[in-house]
């Protein structure tokens, strides 16, 4: 029996089947037939990539990544809206051709590509052979809270406020406690979560964990950490080019008291 590769919908989500969408109606170009000399240099670009879930921190940790100034921050490239845009603008007739035009206009002198990705978007890239076509393979952080339910009541309350970072004014909202949303989104990131770790064991991936908490309480041993992880010697934070700060108030502390206190045993 002959053998199969994993359909397209395995751990599909919104933005890979939004981008799926836009690009079926165009023909293969050459650019993914043939690999020109200007793609064999952007294909040794070093790749890493920042694997997270929604209030993980994600945001803050790729400013910082970025504040010495050598790398560039990394953002949420993949979302469907910015994919069509630009592949619109641009007339790029494939998410090959979108992607690696990314990577050559945003990696700098030292080489370095980085851009966040959620868990369906990492199982697009696979699909579409571009984890595959770096070398030096890509490497991986995994962004993670401990605390699950503080994740979850941040989730909760910038849904209702639409104040998704700290620098954001968002919309004046009363939140009130709900205790099955509030359930609801906290199994939603361990299921998340666990989709990133089936796939790092699927793909033979060792990642870096770095844990929000372990991250606000010193954002120099984890920005050196990940320094060592992508070879980069010397990585630095620095604190004067960082804008976000962390988010939780009164209100959060509150939520949480009471999911917790609910199922107290």
């Amino acid at each position: 029996m002959q053998n199969e590769s994993p359909p397209i919908n395995v751990f599909s989500g919104v933005h890979s089947e939004k981008i799926n969408t836009y690009f079926q109606n165009f023909s293969r170009d050459q650019f993914d037939k043939l690999i020109s000399n200007e793609t064999k240099d952007t294909v040794s670009t070093e790749m890493f990539f920042i694997c997270f879930t929604n209030r993980c921190g994600s945001n803050y940790l790729s400013q910082a990544i970025s504040s010495d100034g050598r790398l560039t921050q990394p953002g949420e490239n993949i979302n469907f809206n910015t994919v069509v845009k630009i592949s619109k603008d641009r007339g790029f007739s494939s998410f090959r051709q979108y992607f690696l035009w990314l990577v050559s206009s945003l990696k700098r002198e030292s080489n370095f590509f980085g851009c966040k990705v959620s868990p369906d978007q990492l199982f697009f890239l696979y699909k579409q052979g571009l984890l595959q076509l770096f070398k030096p393979k890509p490497k991986f952080i995994h962004m993670q809270r401990k605390d699950v339910i503080a994740q979850a009541v941040s989730l909760f309350i910038a849904n209702k406020t639409k104040r998704w970072t700290s620098i954001q004014d968002g919309e004046d909202f009363a939140v009130e406690y709900n205790p099955s949303e509030l359930i609801s989104i906290v199994k939603s990131i361990h299921y998340q979560n666990s989709i990133f770790e089936s796939l790092f064991d699927l793909f033979g991936i060792n990642p870096l964990v770095i844990s929000y908490e372990d991250f606000i309480r010193n954002p120099n041993e984890s920005i050196q950490l990940i320094g060592d992880f992508l070879n980069i010697k010397d990585l630095k934070y620095v604190s004067e080019n960082v804008t976000y700060t962390k988010q939780s108030n009164e209100k959060n502390d509150e939520l949480c008291y009471r999911l917790r206190r609910e199922f107290s045993l």
